[in-house]
């Protein structure tokens, strides 16, 4: 059996409102990848040194909210093109 094992580089971490760049499913629109990208650099509370790029895969990791709240915890990460196979 072979287990394909993907790396993803954490970039950005932040608080955002429910109804934020960050949420919205169009992003295959020409440039809204690299405003993501860029939304979320500019919201995130750390700096790890990591440029994603635009034609690349991101993922995106968020809490629920509970009935009264209006903002979310995300944390986003960037494809790394080192495959391996185990």
């Amino acid at each position: 059996m072979t287990c394909v094992v993907e790396k993803y580089q954490i970039f950005a971490a932040f608080e955002v409102g429910v109804r934020d760049l960050i949420y919205r499913l169009d992003i295959e629109e020409e440039n809204m990848q690299q405003k993501l990208i860029d939304f979320c650099k500019e919201h995130s509370v750390i700096d790890l040194g990591v440029d994603p790029q635009a034609d690349g895969r991101l993922i995106t990791l968020s809490t629920c909210t509970g009935w009264g709240y209006s903002t979310r915890w995300v944390v986003v990460a960037s494809w790394v093109p080192d495959i391996q196979s185990h």
